[in-house]
Protein backbone atom coordinates (compact mmCIF):
# COMPACT_ATOMS: atom_id res chain seq x y z
CA UNK A 1 0.00 0.00 0.00
CA UNK A 2 1.46 3.65 -1.30
CA UNK A 3 2.28 6.17 1.73
CA UNK A 4 0.08 8.74 -0.26
CA UNK A 5 -1.68 9.45 -3.12
CA UNK A 6 0.17 12.51 -4.46
CA UNK A 7 -1.70 15.16 -7.76
CA UNK A 8 0.82 17.28 -8.74
CA UNK A 9 0.65 20.99 -7.19
CA UNK A 10 1.63 22.96 -10.52
CA UNK A 11 2.39 21.80 -13.74
CA UNK A 12 6.19 21.61 -14.75
CA UNK A 13 5.71 22.41 -17.73
CA UNK A 14 4.09 25.80 -18.75
CA UNK A 15 3.31 27.52 -22.78
CA UNK A 16 2.73 30.52 -23.81
CA UNK A 17 1.65 30.63 -27.61
CA UNK A 18 2.89 32.67 -29.93
CA UNK A 19 2.22 32.90 -33.41
CA UNK A 20 1.21 29.15 -32.68
CA UNK A 21 4.34 27.87 -31.29
CA UNK A 22 4.42 27.13 -27.56
CA UNK A 23 7.74 28.24 -25.46
CA UNK A 24 7.96 25.59 -23.11
CA UNK A 25 9.74 26.85 -19.89
CA UNK A 26 10.49 24.53 -16.70
CA UNK A 27 10.86 25.84 -13.19
CA UNK A 28 14.49 25.29 -11.44
CA UNK A 29 13.63 23.95 -7.96
CA UNK A 30 10.20 21.68 -9.22
CA UNK A 31 10.38 18.92 -6.84
CA UNK A 32 6.94 19.14 -4.86
CA UNK A 33 4.17 17.48 -5.42
CA UNK A 34 1.13 17.84 -3.43
CA UNK A 35 -0.55 15.28 -1.16
CA UNK A 36 -5.02 15.16 -1.89
CA UNK A 37 -5.52 11.67 -0.71
CA UNK A 38 -4.83 10.29 2.47
CA UNK A 39 -2.93 13.24 3.71
CA UNK A 40 -2.42 12.47 7.09
CA UNK A 41 -2.32 16.41 8.43
CA UNK A 42 -6.51 16.19 7.89
CA UNK A 43 -6.45 14.82 11.19
CA UNK A 44 -5.61 17.86 12.41
CA UNK A 45 -8.34 20.14 13.07
CA UNK A 46 -7.28 22.71 15.42
CA UNK A 47 -7.06 26.13 14.87
CA UNK A 48 -9.30 28.49 12.51
CA UNK A 49 -7.13 31.65 13.24
CA UNK A 50 -3.71 32.21 12.44
CA UNK A 51 -2.35 28.49 12.64
CA UNK A 52 0.96 28.01 13.38
CA UNK A 53 2.48 24.61 12.86
CA UNK A 54 5.21 23.26 14.20
CA UNK A 55 7.19 19.88 14.00
CA UNK A 56 9.52 17.93 16.32
CA UNK A 57 10.25 14.65 17.73
CA UNK A 58 9.22 14.93 21.61
CA UNK A 59 9.34 11.59 22.99
CA UNK A 60 12.37 10.61 21.13
CA UNK A 61 10.96 7.86 19.16
CA UNK A 62 12.02 9.06 15.44
CA UNK A 63 8.88 10.02 14.20
CA UNK A 64 7.63 13.97 14.09
CA UNK A 65 5.17 15.18 16.13
CA UNK A 66 2.94 18.25 15.45
CA UNK A 67 2.25 21.27 17.97
CA UNK A 68 -0.51 23.21 16.93
CA UNK A 69 -0.66 26.85 17.98
CA UNK A 70 -3.79 29.16 17.20
CA UNK A 71 -5.02 32.32 18.61
CA UNK A 72 -8.65 31.27 19.06
CA UNK A 73 -9.44 27.50 19.80
CA UNK A 74 -11.76 25.68 18.03
CA UNK A 75 -11.61 22.45 19.72
CA UNK A 76 -14.24 20.61 21.81
CA UNK A 77 -13.64 18.88 24.78
CA UNK A 78 -11.39 17.19 25.69
CA UNK A 79 -9.28 19.32 23.48
CA UNK A 80 -10.48 22.44 24.20
CA UNK A 81 -8.78 23.87 27.55
CA UNK A 82 -5.52 25.39 25.91
CA UNK A 83 -4.22 27.36 22.59
CA UNK A 84 -1.72 25.05 22.03
CA UNK A 85 -3.14 21.78 20.89
CA UNK A 86 -0.71 18.59 21.07
CA UNK A 87 -0.80 15.58 18.22
CA UNK A 88 1.20 12.53 18.56
CA UNK A 89 2.33 10.50 15.77
CA UNK A 90 1.25 7.21 16.43
CA UNK A 91 2.03 6.30 13.29
CA UNK A 92 5.62 6.25 11.97
CA UNK A 93 8.34 7.96 10.95
CA UNK A 94 7.74 6.75 7.14
CA UNK A 95 3.64 7.09 7.65
CA UNK A 96 2.39 9.54 10.31
CA UNK A 97 -0.39 8.88 11.94
CA UNK A 98 -1.91 12.05 14.15
CA UNK A 99 -3.64 11.36 16.93
CA UNK A 100 -4.77 14.50 19.38
CA UNK A 101 -3.61 14.48 22.93
CA UNK A 102 -6.52 15.60 25.65
CA UNK A 103 -5.56 19.22 27.42
CA UNK A 104 -6.38 17.16 30.49
CA UNK A 105 -6.20 13.81 32.41
CA UNK A 106 -9.03 11.71 30.80
CA UNK A 107 -9.30 8.05 30.17
CA UNK A 108 -8.82 7.11 26.71
CA UNK A 109 -7.97 10.81 24.67
CA UNK A 110 -4.26 10.10 24.95
CA UNK A 111 -1.86 8.72 22.61
CA UNK A 112 1.17 5.78 23.14
CA UNK A 113 3.38 8.02 25.14
CA UNK A 114 1.34 10.86 26.12
CA UNK A 115 -2.17 10.53 27.82
CA UNK A 116 -2.19 14.79 28.69
CA UNK A 117 -1.03 17.41 26.08
CA UNK A 118 2.43 18.62 27.75
CA UNK A 119 1.64 22.03 26.69
CA UNK A 120 -1.14 22.59 27.55
CA UNK A 121 -1.98 26.06 29.45
CA UNK A 122 1.79 26.71 28.74
CA UNK A 123 1.58 29.81 26.54
CA UNK A 124 0.84 32.98 28.67
CA UNK A 125 0.59 34.80 26.17
CA UNK A 126 -0.85 32.39 23.34
CA UNK A 127 -3.30 35.27 21.83
CA UNK A 128 -0.52 37.52 20.82
CA UNK A 129 2.39 34.88 20.03
CA UNK A 130 1.42 34.01 16.06
CA UNK A 131 3.45 32.71 13.97
CA UNK A 132 5.45 30.03 16.29
CA UNK A 133 8.47 28.58 14.74
CA UNK A 134 10.74 25.62 16.52
CA UNK A 135 14.01 24.94 16.95
CA UNK A 136 17.16 24.49 19.47
CA UNK A 137 17.47 27.86 20.62
CA UNK A 138 19.60 27.85 23.47
CA UNK A 139 21.87 24.88 22.17
CA UNK A 140 20.67 21.73 24.81
CA UNK A 141 19.65 19.09 22.14
CA UNK A 142 16.05 19.27 22.44
CA UNK A 143 13.26 21.71 20.96
CA UNK A 144 12.22 25.40 21.71
CA UNK A 145 10.23 27.59 20.44
CA UNK A 146 9.91 31.45 19.07
CA UNK A 147 7.13 33.10 18.66
CA UNK A 148 5.95 36.54 16.66
CA UNK A 149 3.02 38.93 17.05
CA UNK A 150 -0.35 39.89 15.87
CA UNK A 151 0.18 42.79 17.50
CA UNK A 152 1.75 46.43 19.29
CA UNK A 153 1.94 45.41 22.85
CA UNK A 154 3.40 41.73 22.94
CA UNK A 155 6.28 41.03 20.67
CA UNK A 156 8.40 38.26 20.54
CA UNK A 157 7.86 35.38 22.91
CA UNK A 158 10.22 32.44 23.59
CA UNK A 159 9.61 28.85 24.94
CA UNK A 160 11.70 26.28 26.43
CA UNK A 161 10.86 22.90 26.50
CA UNK A 162 11.65 20.52 29.89
CA UNK A 163 11.91 17.11 29.35
CA UNK A 164 12.17 13.86 31.26
CA UNK A 165 14.90 11.16 31.58
CA UNK A 166 13.78 9.44 28.47
CA UNK A 167 13.47 12.30 26.41
CA UNK A 168 9.95 12.98 26.18
CA UNK A 169 8.33 16.20 26.52
CA UNK A 170 6.73 17.47 30.10
CA UNK A 171 6.14 21.09 30.06
CA UNK A 172 7.13 24.70 28.71
CA UNK A 173 8.40 27.29 30.25
CA UNK A 174 7.57 30.63 28.64
CA UNK A 175 8.23 34.63 28.53
CA UNK A 176 7.52 37.45 26.66
CA UNK A 177 8.97 40.61 25.99
CA UNK A 178 8.26 43.80 24.89
CA UNK A 179 10.95 45.29 22.52
CA UNK A 180 13.82 43.81 24.75
CA UNK A 181 13.71 40.34 26.12
CA UNK A 182 13.27 40.41 30.22
CA UNK A 183 12.70 36.70 30.76
CA UNK A 184 15.96 35.35 32.82
CA UNK A 185 15.48 32.41 31.02
CA UNK A 186 15.45 33.57 27.49
CA UNK A 187 18.46 32.61 25.98
CA UNK A 188 18.11 36.04 24.44
CA UNK A 189 17.56 37.79 27.54
CA UNK A 190 18.22 41.77 27.44
CA UNK A 191 18.41 41.53 23.68
CA UNK A 192 16.01 43.79 21.04
CA UNK A 193 15.08 41.46 18.17
CA UNK A 194 12.60 44.02 17.33
CA UNK A 195 13.40 47.21 16.78
CA UNK A 196 10.62 48.53 14.29
CA UNK A 197 8.25 47.26 15.95
CA UNK A 198 9.33 48.50 19.31
CA UNK A 199 8.72 51.86 17.83
CA UNK A 200 5.66 51.60 15.46
CA UNK A 201 4.24 48.34 16.34
CA UNK A 202 2.92 45.49 13.98
CA UNK A 203 3.74 42.02 13.18
CA UNK A 204 6.76 39.55 13.37
CA UNK A 205 7.75 36.47 12.81
CA UNK A 206 10.90 34.54 13.74
CA UNK A 207 12.91 31.29 12.07
CA UNK A 208 16.17 29.46 13.68
CA UNK A 209 18.33 28.32 11.39
CA UNK A 210 22.14 28.18 10.86
CA UNK A 211 23.19 30.72 8.26
CA UNK A 212 26.98 30.27 8.73
CA UNK A 213 27.85 26.23 9.01
CA UNK A 214 28.61 26.83 12.56
CA UNK A 215 26.11 24.34 14.16
CA UNK A 216 24.29 26.59 16.03
CA UNK A 217 20.76 29.00 15.72
CA UNK A 218 21.14 32.19 14.37
CA UNK A 219 17.71 33.74 13.59
CA UNK A 220 16.13 35.42 10.36
CA UNK A 221 13.48 37.78 11.90
CA UNK A 222 10.49 39.97 10.10
CA UNK A 223 10.22 43.24 11.83
CA UNK A 224 6.99 43.98 10.35
CA UNK A 225 8.36 44.85 6.66
CA UNK A 226 12.04 44.11 7.59
CA UNK A 227 14.31 41.12 7.18
CA UNK A 228 16.52 41.22 9.91
CA UNK A 229 19.09 38.59 10.37
CA UNK A 230 21.31 37.87 13.84
CA UNK A 231 24.19 35.70 13.41
CA UNK A 232 24.96 33.81 16.84
CA UNK A 233 28.35 34.09 18.36
CA UNK A 234 28.18 31.80 21.10
CA UNK A 235 26.62 32.14 24.71
CA UNK A 236 28.16 34.08 27.83
CA UNK A 237 26.65 33.11 30.86
CA UNK A 238 23.94 31.07 29.10
CA UNK A 239 22.54 33.96 27.16
CA UNK A 240 23.43 33.95 23.36
CA UNK A 241 25.27 37.15 21.59
CA UNK A 242 23.65 38.01 18.73
CA UNK A 243 25.54 40.31 16.43
CA UNK A 244 22.97 42.13 13.79
CA UNK A 245 24.04 41.49 9.95
CA UNK A 246 23.27 44.84 7.97
CA UNK A 247 24.11 46.52 4.57
CA UNK A 248 24.90 44.36 2.27
CA UNK A 249 26.36 41.75 5.40
CA UNK A 250 22.85 41.05 5.29
CA UNK A 251 22.18 37.71 3.49
CA UNK A 252 19.06 38.78 2.24
CA UNK A 253 21.11 41.71 0.80
CA UNK A 254 21.20 39.90 -3.01
CA UNK A 255 17.56 39.33 -2.93
CA UNK A 256 17.16 43.29 -3.19
CA UNK A 257 15.57 43.14 -6.41
CA UNK A 258 12.29 41.62 -7.04
CA UNK A 259 10.18 41.40 -3.30
CA UNK A 260 12.92 42.44 -1.23
CA UNK A 261 14.33 46.01 -1.32
CA UNK A 262 17.02 48.07 0.52
CA UNK A 263 14.94 49.88 3.28
CA UNK A 264 15.41 52.13 6.04
CA UNK A 265 16.73 52.64 8.73
CA UNK A 266 20.62 51.22 8.95
CA UNK A 267 20.30 49.85 5.27
CA UNK A 268 17.99 46.55 6.21
CA UNK A 269 16.35 45.04 3.40
CA UNK A 270 12.83 44.74 3.96
CA UNK A 271 9.61 43.64 1.81
CA UNK A 272 7.67 45.90 -0.57
CA UNK A 273 3.97 44.12 -0.28
CA UNK A 274 1.77 43.79 2.88
CA UNK A 275 0.74 40.59 2.65
CA UNK A 276 4.47 40.14 3.93
CA UNK A 277 4.80 41.98 6.47
CA UNK A 278 5.29 39.89 9.68
CA UNK A 279 4.89 36.63 7.47
CA UNK A 280 5.42 33.47 8.95
CA UNK A 281 9.05 32.22 7.56
CA UNK A 282 10.17 28.53 7.24
CA UNK A 283 13.92 27.12 6.97
CA UNK A 284 14.69 23.68 5.42
CA UNK A 285 16.52 23.02 1.88
CA UNK A 286 14.32 22.97 -0.75
CA UNK A 287 16.50 22.10 -3.48
CA UNK A 288 18.51 19.24 -1.72
CA UNK A 289 21.92 20.72 -2.30
CA UNK A 290 22.70 20.55 1.69
CA UNK A 291 22.13 23.88 3.07
CA UNK A 292 19.26 25.75 4.18
CA UNK A 293 16.76 27.86 2.12
CA UNK A 294 13.64 30.22 3.24
CA UNK A 295 10.16 30.15 2.29
CA UNK A 296 8.21 33.52 3.50
CA UNK A 297 4.38 32.70 3.88
CA UNK A 298 1.65 35.41 3.88
CA UNK A 299 0.91 37.37 7.31
CA UNK A 300 -1.84 39.57 5.90
CA UNK A 301 -3.53 38.63 1.87
CA UNK A 302 -4.30 37.52 -0.52
CA UNK A 303 -0.79 37.21 -1.99
CA UNK A 304 1.41 34.24 -2.94
CA UNK A 305 4.60 32.57 -0.34
CA UNK A 306 7.87 33.43 -1.89
CA UNK A 307 10.84 31.16 -2.33
CA UNK A 308 14.41 32.55 -1.46
CA UNK A 309 17.43 29.92 -2.30
CA UNK A 310 20.27 29.98 -0.69
CA UNK A 311 23.13 30.32 -3.16
CA UNK A 312 26.21 31.18 -0.91
CA UNK A 313 28.71 28.88 0.75
CA UNK A 314 28.91 26.63 3.55
CA UNK A 315 30.73 29.85 5.65
CA UNK A 316 27.81 32.13 5.17
CA UNK A 317 24.22 31.77 3.57
CA UNK A 318 23.31 34.33 0.55
CA UNK A 319 19.53 34.28 -0.06
CA UNK A 320 17.91 35.05 -3.37
CA UNK A 321 14.37 35.33 -4.35
CA UNK A 322 13.46 32.59 -6.85
CA UNK A 323 10.32 31.80 -9.15
CA UNK A 324 9.37 28.25 -8.36
CA UNK A 325 5.71 26.95 -10.12
CA UNK A 326 5.48 23.81 -7.22
CA UNK A 327 6.09 26.09 -4.26
CA UNK A 328 2.97 28.25 -6.20
CA UNK A 329 0.83 28.58 -3.07
CA UNK A 330 -1.77 31.43 -2.90
CA UNK A 331 -4.12 31.98 -0.32
CA UNK A 332 -7.03 34.96 1.05
CA UNK A 333 -5.80 35.43 4.12
CA UNK A 334 -2.89 34.04 6.14
CA UNK A 335 -0.23 30.96 5.10
CA UNK A 336 2.27 29.48 7.86
CA UNK A 337 4.94 27.28 6.15
CA UNK A 338 6.82 24.68 7.69
CA UNK A 339 9.43 21.96 6.53
CA UNK A 340 10.66 18.74 8.15
CA UNK A 341 10.99 15.35 6.68
CA UNK A 342 7.77 13.51 6.67
CA UNK A 343 8.29 10.38 5.12
CA UNK A 344 11.68 10.10 6.39
CA UNK A 345 13.36 9.66 3.29
CA UNK A 346 16.06 12.18 3.89
CA UNK A 347 14.61 15.56 2.55
CA UNK A 348 12.83 18.34 3.59
CA UNK A 349 8.98 18.27 2.64
CA UNK A 350 6.48 21.27 3.13
CA UNK A 351 3.38 21.85 5.44
CA UNK A 352 1.17 24.70 4.94
CA UNK A 353 -0.85 26.03 7.62
CA UNK A 354 -3.71 27.94 6.38
CA UNK A 355 -6.70 30.54 6.95
CA UNK A 356 -8.92 31.59 3.92
CA UNK A 357 -11.40 34.19 3.83
CA UNK A 358 -14.36 31.87 5.14
CA UNK A 359 -12.37 30.91 8.38
CA UNK A 360 -12.02 27.62 7.49
CA UNK A 361 -7.96 26.55 8.02
CA UNK A 362 -6.30 23.54 6.36
CA UNK A 363 -3.13 21.83 6.56
CA UNK A 364 -1.77 21.41 3.27
CA UNK A 365 1.61 18.71 2.90
CA UNK A 366 3.53 18.87 -0.16
CA UNK A 367 6.04 15.87 -0.51
CA UNK A 368 9.60 16.76 -1.86
CA UNK A 369 10.48 14.06 -4.37
CA UNK A 370 14.60 14.81 -4.26
CA UNK A 371 14.11 16.08 -7.67
CA UNK A 372 15.29 19.49 -6.77
CA UNK A 373 19.38 19.05 -6.51
CA UNK A 374 19.19 17.34 -10.27
CA UNK A 375 16.98 20.53 -11.68
CA UNK A 376 19.54 22.68 -10.31
CA UNK A 377 22.52 20.49 -11.76
CA UNK A 378 20.88 20.93 -15.04
CA UNK A 379 20.25 24.69 -14.69
CA UNK A 380 23.02 25.61 -13.21
CA UNK A 381 25.08 27.53 -15.71
CA UNK A 382 22.91 26.81 -18.23
CA UNK A 383 19.69 28.77 -17.77
CA UNK A 384 20.76 30.54 -20.69
CA UNK A 385 20.69 27.38 -22.82
CA UNK A 386 17.15 27.16 -21.45
CA UNK A 387 16.59 30.52 -22.53
CA UNK A 388 18.27 29.98 -25.82
CA UNK A 389 16.39 27.16 -26.66
CA UNK A 390 13.05 28.96 -26.26
CA UNK A 391 14.41 31.50 -28.21
CA UNK A 392 15.74 29.59 -30.81
CA UNK A 393 12.61 27.61 -30.56
CA UNK A 394 11.02 30.72 -31.51
CA UNK A 395 13.23 31.93 -33.81
CA UNK A 396 12.47 29.07 -36.03
CA UNK A 397 8.94 29.00 -35.33
CA UNK A 398 8.98 32.90 -36.94
CA UNK A 399 11.06 31.63 -39.93
CA UNK A 400 9.09 29.51 -41.03
CA UNK A 401 5.98 32.17 -41.10
CA UNK A 402 7.47 34.44 -42.79
CA UNK A 403 8.34 31.43 -45.66
CA UNK A 404 4.66 30.37 -45.48
CA UNK A 405 4.11 34.12 -46.47
CA UNK A 406 6.41 34.08 -49.03
CA UNK A 407 5.24 31.04 -50.48
CA UNK A 408 1.90 32.02 -50.27
CA UNK A 409 3.21 35.19 -52.28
Amino acid sequence: MSLFSRQPLAAAIRASMLGGFAIIASPSYAGFTEVTDNNPFDAITSGTVMPSLTLQDFDDDGDLEAVVFHAADADSFPYDGSDISFYENTGSAQSAEFTQVADGPISGYGGDTFQVNPFANSWTYSSYGHPVAAGDLDGDGDADFIGGSNTSSVEMWFGVTTTNAYGVATSLADGYHNGTYYWFDSPYYGQGLVPYLGEYGGYASAVPLDIDGDDDMDLVVMDNQFVRVYQNNGSIEGVVQLDELTGSNNPFYAGASNSVYMGIPDNIPAVNHSAHYGAPLAAGDVDNDGDTDVIMGVRNGPGDMLLFVNTGTAGMAVFEQQADASLDVSTDIYAAPVMADIDNDNDDDLVVAEQQASGAASYRLFLNDGAGAAANENNTGNSSSSSGGAVGGLLVGLSMMLLRRRRRR
